[in-house]
């Protein structure tokens, strides 16, 4: 898979290099930046937009709710005071988490 570090590994440097960010974070983000690191902040992706509409991605398992949920009980038991971020691009269509027991911020 390529999401396996080994991969990259020859390349390291240079990816951290060309990753590395060259202008200051705006007022807003350095706010954001500090409010992210005042907690155990756990990012969540939901994309389901083109995963379900596209009739060529019928063979792709779309995650469900409880996925969701198991994933974000297991990272619960085991850090302390997370709080998980939940980014998509379906905002209105993931109204599955509002009614949880953990800290979630949209």
């Amino acid at each position: 898979y390529y999401q396996s570090e080994s991969y990259f590994e020859l390349y390291r440097d240079q990816i951290k290099k060309e990753l590395h960010v060259r202008k200051e974070p705006s007022d807003k983000n350095k706010e954001k930046i500090e409010e992210l690191q005042q907690c155990n902040a756990v990012c969540v992706h939901i994309r389901r937009g083109d995963y379900v509409s596209n009739e060529k991605n019928r063979a792709l398992v779309v995650c469900d709710e409880t996925y969701y949920k198991r994933g974000m009980e297991y990272i619960a038991e085991r850090v302390e005071n997370s709080v998980f971020y939940i980014f998509s691009k379906a905002l209105s269509t993931i109204s599955i988490f509002i009614h949880t027991k953990f800290d979630i911020i949209f």
